[in-house]
């Protein structure tokens, strides 16, 4: 099962569109946060969107839809960067809350914890050595490992490299000829064993990804209970190989 099947109402019955004034209350609200993180920000001049550090630009949009449950909003956020994400980061949050303001909040924390660090981070030349590795043509790779996002009550949370390492040799084969490759991976268990993932590479779903972490899932202790995780990652492409 994927994600958003999952966020669906099973109710058929009809629900109001979201006010689309709740875009702009998810954008105020993510400037306000990023200044109080010291970073220059400023607003676009062509449309509705924010310009960090003069280099990154963010926009958001609330995805309206009557298929999602009342207490949750679905977002769409896309981070550009004009040399290394041309085409941009896409990535599908959501928010869970009784009120606008509680969901607009749950979906920011979502944000600041999951993708926006490693966004940020691997823009930088550090590495950590130990989790460096080479691809099948001797191309060297830095990968910035993002928090991983537990859900449900865990009686003993993986450790923050699980899904990478599940993942790092068949990622080998596939990464784009690009300075930026990202993988976003989401996994979750529900209470009647039914299995909710995705696994995508560079914004496309990524197959052998999905069925990897699926079955990882599919072992997990604590049957009958509520478990999941997500993760960002972003492999950077060393220095040394740039032309």
């Amino acid at each position: 099962m994927r994600l958003f099947d999952f966020l669906k109402k099973k109710s058929a019955a009809k629900q109001a569109p979201l006010n689309q004034d709740i875009d702009q209350l998810f954008i105020e609200e993510l400037y306000s946060r990023l200044l109080t993180k010291n970073y220059k920000i400023g607003w676009s001049t062509q449309y509705r969107a924010l310009i960090l550090n003069s280099e990154i630009e963010i926009s958001t949009a609330i995805i309206n839809s009557s298929d999602l449950d009342a207490k949750i909003i679905h977002l769409t956020i896309a981070i550009v960067h004009k040399k290394y994400y041309p085409n941009g980061i896409i990535e599908n949050i959501v928010g869970v809350g009784n009120t606008i303001s509680e969901k607009i909040d749950a979906a920011l924390n979502n944000f600041f914890i999951t993708i926006f660090p490693v966004v940020i981070e691997g823009l930088s030349d550090s590495h950590n050595p130990d989790v460096d590795f080479k691809d099948h043509n001797g191309i060297l790779w830095h990968p910035k490992i993002g928090n991983l996002a537990t859900q449900g009550q865990w009686s003993l949370p993986p450790d923050n490299e699980s899904l990478y390492n599940l993942l790092k040799e068949k990622i080998k084969d596939i990464l784009h000829d690009n300075k930026f490759n990202w993988l976003k991976i989401y996994v979750a268990r529900m209470p009647n064993n039914d299995i909710i993932a995705e696994c995508t590479l560079n914004n496309i779903a990524w197959q052998d990804g999905y069925i990897i972490i699926y079955n990882y899932a599919k072992n997990w202790d604590q049957a009958g209970t509520f478990l999941g995780l997500k993760q960002f990652i972003v492999v950077r492409r060393c220095d040394v190989h740039d032309l």
